[in-house]
């Protein structure tokens, strides 16, 4: 089988390694950590701002590693 790539997917490992999961044990009694939900019905604007700064340090760390935040901000500045 072709490995596919899957956006949602990596938004919600982006969310855990950000520091925003919850733990639960699956039926084989592994712990699996599952991100925690950006709707704003659960999250208010103070925690999804921190959310949002967490993933963008996570961002800079492992992904655009050669980006500073400032970069980043102007791609996302251009993008809007």
């Amino acid at each position: 089988m072709p490995v596919a790539k899957n956006k949602e997917r990596f938004r919600e490992d982006l969310i855990i390694l950000a520091g925003f999961y919850e733990s639960t044990v699956n039926i084989r009694s592994e712990v699996r950590l599952e991100a925690k939900s950006i709707s704003f019905a659960v999250m208010d604007e103070i925690e999804f701002e921190r959310l949002y700064n967490a993933t963008v340090d996570v961002i800079l760390r492992r992904i655009l590693t050669r980006y500073t935040r400032q970069d980043l901000d102007d791609v996302i500045s251009r993008a809007r």
